[in-house]
């Protein structure tokens, strides 16, 4: 039997980048050491891709899901909450902020990356990974993609509903992008107090710096 998880409380919704989160690229946060637009070729690229895969272009898609995927696999801190799942025996579940009922960008960078990660799962000798569906709290608000920084920090910009069914449970959250961390944060702190999640872990596509 898995172990019952006692309450979890949490003094900061912040997420820790060295312990509960991987980032596939970091765009603009430090000179000389991450992804710099401009010029760069590379960059460039990305970007273009990028803006495709919020269209749902299958090949963009692929490559972020691989991205994803790749720096997951690279990383202790996964591993190491994979492991924790195994040996609790805990079901570990990941989701998004997109896993709807409807096609979306993120519904499929989801479904394409956790089908690479359930073959090194297989592999690894490590639990498999569930997709959960989920409902959504709210309409999304229109203009959100086009407020400033200031903006999205003040907004109510919520997360999804968090199923009871987290309830002791491994739960891993991706999302394409991370800018200010307003629906990450907020999906932390619902999944620990509303949920009573286990543990939750983060991928992300893209960190970037918003100034």
């Amino acid at each position: 039997m898995k172990p019952i998880s006692k309450a979890i409380t949490i003094d900061s919704p912040e997420i820790n980048f060295k312990e509960e989160a991987v980032v596939a690229l970091n765009i603009g946060m430090k000179r000389n050491k991450f992804v710099n637009l401009g010029n760069n070729n590379e960059a460039s690229d990305i970007a273009s891709r990028f803006s495709l895969l919020k269209y749902g272009h299958l090949d963009s898609v692929k490559f972020f899901a691989f991205k994803i995927y790749t720096e997951a696999c690279r990383s202790n801190s996964f591993r190491k909450f994979l492991e924790k799942a195994r040996t609790e025996n805990r079901t570990t579940f990941i989701t998004s902020p997109g896993i709807y009922n409807t096609p979306s960008a993120s519904n499929i960078l989801l479904k394409e990356t956790v089908t690479l990660i359930n073959s090194w799962c297989s592999i690894s000798h490590l639990p498999p990974v569930k997709i959960l569906e989920q409902s959504k709290l709210e309409e999304s608000q229109p203009d959100y993609s086009q407020r400033n920084l200031t903006g999205r920090m003040v907004s109510n910009h919520s997360a999804n509903i968090m199923p009871e069914i987290f309830k002791d449970g491994c739960v891993i959250y991706i999302d394409d992008v991370y800018i200010t961390g307003t629906v990450a944060k907020n999906a932390k702190e619902r999944l620990y107090s509303e949920s009573k999640a286990n543990s939750v872990f983060f991928l992300f596509g893209i960190k970037i710096d918003p100034t």
